[in-house]
């Protein structure tokens, strides 16, 4: 059983094909330009604050990111076998002959299994990177991208400034129907075109020592690389056991030589995290920016839409329903929505109309509450008695005193929350009996104040999908 919240980013209507997500994974932007509107990941932009170690909590700058390959450059290792943090232990020798590994205190796995040992207890990060230059596909990737970028740079040169360097935006294949419509366009293709042919020429030239096509790779690829087994090495495939042969998950952490046998796996340097920034795209306000300093988990600004609009759940679970093929099932779903704001606000519940119905939902046959008000939330309120309020029922406050009144309609209400029944109606019950969720949706619209959107209009108003699956 789950409430999710579809973002109106894909459609101001119910889709059912729409990306929905939990209420604590939105974010909420309340600028003048977006008017109050529930934000997916899909709807903000990331920037990233800073680069950290998750094991140390070192801050890493910018700009040795790209030169330490995305890890951490102090003592930070991961277990090749269980990815736990490795320590350095120092052997029981005098110490100016003692030498140095790595050891995991979970499995119990050492580096001197693999005849990997050190001299020194500190700078281990820089010997081990000095040990990656060395392998093959690094030094390949080096000599491609050094390369690639003396074909930009020539490129660069040879179409001049402000052109692209794809042929699939420089060739600008535009429709006729579009450029009858804006002849302005057809200059633009034109130049497109000749740009076209510079970069053609380059491409194309044989004797060019910088072009794509006359790439020299620094190493032949031989089976051991391209993933084909000799017949020597396929022999001793045959005899290895369970114990011996790698994980794939051990593979791709080393997706350089993917070792096949397990006295090939390598300590690996922790890779960065990243703290991020979450802009809206529509109006480029900052909903999300945590603290700059790693140690720190704090946000200087953060809009969850937890915290702006009511949080929908399931009361009480429906009783369980026999389903047939060919019968008409109904149960009652009570709903409790709670108020996060500190004004109080008005809710207008809707749904689907029946001829709009989609196929695998329930269709709602009638809303208990289709209009009420909800408390402003206060925290000391959590803390006073529950017979202060009074139920649906109609009881007393204390000493006599009358409590609130309850709306017709609601099921209970309380504080800053109220229970609103729904009934459902299941129609289609041969895609249940296969396993399909039953849910239905539900539009949700608030106004601040208990006397918001009386009149009439919209204005000031907030409203979203929801999907109540059970």
């Amino acid at each position: 059983m789950s409430v999710l919240v579809q973002c109106p980013c894909s459609s101001n209507g119910f889709v059912p094909s729409s990306s929905r997500y939990p209420i604590a994974r939105l974010l909420f932007c309340s600028s003048v330009e977006c008017k109050g509107r529930i934000k997916c990941p899909s709807c903000l932009s990331d920037e990233v604050v800073c680069f950290y170690c998750p094991n140390c909590l070192f801050e890493v700058p910018s700009a040795s990111t790209k030169a330490e390959r995305n890890r951490c450059a102090r003592n930070c290792f991961e277990c090749p076998v269980c990815c736990n943090t490795l320590t350095v232990v120092s052997s029981m020798d005098t110490p100016a002959d003692a030498k140095h590994y790595l050891s995991c205190g979970v499995c119990r796995w050492d580096s001197l299994e693999i005849g990997l040992q050190f001299d020194r207890p500190t700078g281990l990060a820089m010997q081990m990177q000095k040990a990656e230059d060395d392998r093959k596909d690094v030094q390949e990737f080096a000599n491609l991208r050094s390369h690639f970028e003396k074909t930009t740079r020539l490129a660069m040169s040879t179409a001049g400034p402000g052109s692209s360097l794809f042929r699939s935006s420089t060739s600008l294949s535009i429709p006729p129907s579009l450029l009858a419509n804006i002849p302005a366009l057809a200059s633009l293709s034109a130049f497109g075109a000749s740009k076209t042919s510079s970069f053609a020429s380059l491409d194309g030239d044989p004797n060019g020592a910088n072009s794509v096509a006359n790439y020299v790779p620094k190493f032949k690829m031989d089976g051991s690389v391209a993933g084909i087994l000799e017949d020597d090495e396929m022999d001793k495939m045959k005899k290895l056991t369970i114990d011996d042969a790698t994980f794939l998950s051990q593979r791709m952490r080393q997706i350089g030589d993917q070792p096949r046998v397990f006295s090939g796996v390598r300590p690996q340097r922790i890779l960065l995290r990243t703290k991020r920034a979450k802009r809206c795209k529509d109006c480029d306000t900052l909903v999300c920016k945590p603290e700059q300093k790693a140690q720190i988990p704090k946000f200087t600004v953060l809009m969850p839409a937890l915290d702006y609009i009511p949080k929908l759940t399931i009361a009480q679970p429906p009783p369980s329903i026999p389903l047939k093929e060919g019968e008409v099932a109904r149960c009652k779903v009570n709903i409790r929505f709670a108020n996060p704001l500190a004004t109080p606000i008005r809710v207008l519940l809707a749904t689907v109309p029946p001829e709009e119905s989609h196929t695998g939902m329930c269709r709602v046959d009638g809303i208990s509450a289709p209009a009420f008000t909800l408390d402003a939330y206060n925290e000391l309120s959590e803390f006073e008695d529950d017979k202060k309020n009074t139920a649906a029922s109609g009881g007393g406050g204390w000493f006599g005193t009358k409590g609130p009144e309850i709306e017709v309609g609601l099921v209970e209400k309380r504080n800053n929350w109220a229970i609103v029944a729904v009934d459902v109606i299941v129609e289609n019950t041969a895609v249940l009996a296969q396993g399909s969720p039953m849910q239905f949706p539900l539009l949700v619209k608030f106004f601040n104040g208990s006397d918001g959107g009386k009149d009439g209009s919209d204005s000031g108003s907030v409203s979203f999908w929801a999907v109540v699956g059970l």
